[in-house]
């Protein structure tokens, strides 16, 4: 397949049965390379002169605070989707940087006086929060209260975790399967559930509480519908995430 489609780069540059040739012809010489890393892939894009702000032709997306996020987050719309929508394809999928998100609102972006309007990058959207509660009776603090109603005046869905951090969404067999542990209880919502694995199997949790992204690509392949669908409102909000997503593509 020849073409100058940026698109492209970026959906087959994550199946390890395609490869990426990039072609580049200077006065009457044509050379051939295979773009094997992330820069080169860059050397591409370049070429093609293609801008960060291309991320308003994508058909929406779905703002989340950091890499572990994603990799769950992408595992949990293949398994609801059975394996229809990808990320590159039918969505896209940016960080904000957990702090950073009171710098970030979802007004029209002519009322916005100060910050980013997460308008202004797509106006399809979906974010996914931590609630960071630690108890029943903590609040949600006041930031991510006022991107819910922002969100919700626009049409759009802010999902806050249900439990303290996207963790306590790890179901016990998943644990129970990775580090081959038997009948360990499931992390209560509230609970830090790296304190909860170091009790599981000793010296874990503080191993992968700085490798949080590790953690999520050695987990998410023991994650099935099965195992997450009772856990919290998993279930629910996966179900909300994937028709959002099915009608930006419609």
């Amino acid at each position: 397949l020849t073409t100058h489609s940026n698109v492209l780069i970026d959906q087959f540059s994550k199946q390890s049965d395609a490869q990426i040739i990039h072609v580049t012809h200077v006065d009457s010489v044509a050379t051939c390379a295979t773009a094997n890393t992330y820069i080169e892939n860059n050397g591409i894009l370049d070429d093609l002169d293609v801008r960060a702000s291309d991320l308003l032709q994508a058909n929406g997306i779905i703002w989340v605070e950091g890499p572990s996020d994603r990799i769950y987050l992408n595992k949990w719309i293949s398994l609801w989707s059975d394996g229809e929508l990808k990320e590159g394809t039918h969505y896209q999928i940016i960080f904000y940087g957990g702090r950073l998100l009171s710098h970030l609102n979802a007004e029209a972006p002519e009322d916005v006086e100060s910050g980013i309007s997460i308008l202004n990058t797509n106006r399809n959207a979906i974010m996914l929060i931590d609630s960071d509660k630690r108890t029943q009776q903590a609040t949600i603090n006041k930031t991510k209260q006022r991107i819910r109603r922002e969100f919700e005046a626009m049409e759009a869905h802010c999902w806050i975790t249900k439990g303290r951090e996207i963790e306590n969404y790890i179901p016990a067999t998943v644990v129970d399967a990775f580090w081959s542990v038997a009948d360990s209880v499931q992390v209560d919502k509230y609970e830090s559930f790296f304190e909860y694995l170091d009790n599981v199997v000793a010296g874990q949790g503080g191993k992968y509480n700085a490798k949080k992204p590790l953690l999520a690509e050695k987990l998410a392949p023991h994650m099935t519908i099965e195992n997450l669908t009772e856990v919290l409102d998993l279930n629910e909000k996966m179900g909300l995430v994937c028709d959002a997503i099915r009608s930006w593509n419609s």
